[in-house]
């Protein structure tokens, strides 16, 4: 784990911490772990929708790209940015999972609850990223 803190200016400071996740089954629970000893302090129901989004990203890796997800949480005073990286070129693709279904809606709950998300190529495969803005 690599943690940096980044004193940009006197009114922004960003936390960053990067992970590799093992590819099992335990790597959503450490991904949410990670989330909150990164944003430590902040409100309760922010950390509860970061560790929501980022559980959905990393299950996404771990089960659809078959890979050791590579975990980034940026934190600063106005907004919190996860992504996970893959090594699948597969876009994300998000679907209609059938009524009882217990999986598929990943994507849909990630594009409810974050500000925006998207995924970007990579040299090994893709980035798959969110930001939840925090109100001020």
């Amino acid at each position: 784990m690599t943690q940096v803190q980044q004193p940009a200016s006197d009114e922004v400071r960003c936390i960053a911490e990067r992970r590799v996740l093992p590819q099992s089954h335990r790597s959503p629970a450490q991904g949410r772990q990670m989330v909150r000893d990164v944003l430590g302090d902040r409100p309760g129901e922010l950390v509860e929708t970061v560790e929501i989004l980022t559980s959905e990203l990393v299950t996404n890796a771990v089960l659809h790209a078959r890979s050791m997800p590579i975990l980034h949480v940026q934190a600063t005073a106005r907004a919190i940015r996860v992504a996970v990286d893959d090594t699948s070129f597969h876009p994300p693709q998000p679907r209609d999972a059938p009524g009882f279904s217990e999986s598929g809606r990943g994507l849909l709950l990630v594009n409810a609850l974050a500000s925006s998300w998207g995924w970007n190529r990579t040299r090994t495969g893709k980035a798959v990223w969110f930001e939840v803005h925090i109100p001020t």
